[in-house]
C-alpha cells in the first residue's frame, strides 16, 4: 500500500520556476535514483526493444511507442527535452527555446506522474480511507539521459513526414549546448479518444462508460491528492480494448464498478498538472 506524498516545505507541487536550477537538477537525479545522467543508448539499448516508432510530438516532448522484450509488454516513451534555467536565460535571445523545459517543471511532472501511477495500488489518506484507480499510466521507469537520441528511436518504418522530429533536430544544430532528456517509460494505454471518435470506433454506450471512468478517476485523484490536470482534452484521453466486463475504483474505502463496454480509459500528460 502507498501513503500520500507530502511536500517538505510547501503544500503543493506546481509549475513554479526557481532561480536555483541546480537544486532541481539534483532533485530530478534523486527521484530517478541516479548520480549523473546516463547515455541514452546505454539506458535504452536497441536489443531490449522492438517496433520502435515516434507517434506524436507534443508541446514539450516526443512520444515513442515500442515493445519491451524483457517484460513482454507494449510501452510508451515520453522524451522531454530539458535545459537548465541558466542556459535558457543565456541563449533565450540567440536560439529558439520552444519545446524545451527547465528542471523545475520536469521535476513537477515526475512527481505528479509517479503519484498517479501509485494509485494502481491501494493508497491510504491521513484518515485511513482507501483509494484506487487504474485510469492513469503505469510508470515503468524515469531516467535523465544525455547525448543524442539514438536513431533507432527516431526512424519511422514508413515514408511519412519526419516533421515530428523537428524540435529535437533544432536542438542538435547548436554545438556546445548540453543535450539532456528526461525519459518516462510507461505501459501502453491505447489510442487517443479523438481518433476513435473520428473513425467511429466507439458507440454512445462506450462513450458513456468512458465518461464514467474518467469521472471516477478524477474524483479519486482529486480527493487523495487534490489533483488538477489543467489541460484535459480529447488528445489527453486514451482508450484501450479490454476483456474485463467491469472497471473497479475504490473511493473512501467503497468499491465502485463501471461497465467497461469493452474499453478502458486513461488520462495522460501531466505537464501542466499540480497535486498536493
Amino acid at each position: 500500500m502507498n501513503s500520500i506524498i507530502s511536500g517538505e516545505d510547501t503544500d503543493s507541487i506546481s509549475s513554479d520556476k526557481s532561480s536555483n536550477e541546480d537544486e532541481f537538477w539534483i532533485k530530478v537525479m534523486n527521484i530517478c535514483q541516479q548520480n549523473n545522467p546516463i547515455p541514452f543508448g546505454l539506458e535504452f539499448p536497441s536489443w531490449t526493444y522492438s517496433q520502435l516508432e515516434p507517434i506524436d510530438n507534443g508541446s514539450y516532448s516526443l512520444v515513442i511507442k515500442g515493445f519491451h522484450k524483457q517484460i513482454d509488454k507494449k510501452v510508451i516513451f515520453k522524451v522531454i527535452n530539458v535545459l537548465s534555467l541558466r542556459l535558457a536565460k543565456k541563449f533565450e535571445n540567440t536560439i529558439s527555446l520552444e519545446g524545451k523545459e527547465i528542471f523545475a517543471d520536469v521535476f513537477n511532472e515526475i512527481i505528479v506522474s509517479k503519484a498517479l501511477s501509485n494509485l494502481h495500488l491501494t493508497t491510504i489518506d491521513c484518515c485511513f480511507h482507501e483509494f484506487k484507480t487504474h485510469s492513469f499510466p503505469k510508470i515503468i521507469s524515469s531516467c535523465l539521459c544525455h547525448g543524442s537520441v539514438p536513431n533507432y528511436f527516431l526512424i519511422k518504418p514508413t515514408n511519412d513526414s519526419m516533421d515530428v522530429l523537428e524540435n529535437i533536430k533544432l536542438f542538435r544544430e547548436f554545438s556546445g549546448i548540453p543535450r539532456e532528456y528526461l525519459v518516462l517509460s510507461m505501459k501502453h494505454c491505447g489510442e487517443p479518444l479523438w481518433k476513435m471518435i473520428k473513425t467511429r470506433s466507439v458507440n454512445a454506450y462506450q462513450l458513456l462508460s468512458i465518461c464514467y471512468q474518467l469521472t471516477l478517476a478524477l474524483t479519486v485523484s482529486e480527493c487523495i491528492y487534490e489533483f488538477e490536470h489543467r489541460d484535459l482534452h480529447l488528445s489527453n484521453v486514451l482508450i484501450k480494448k479490454t476483456k474485463k466486463t467491469h472497471i473497479s475504483y475504490v473511493f473512501k474505502t467503497e468499491t465502485y464498478q463501471v461497465d467497461s463496454s469493452g474499453y478502458k480509459a486513461f488520462i495522460i500528460d501531466t505537464t501542466f498538472s499540480r497535486i498536493k
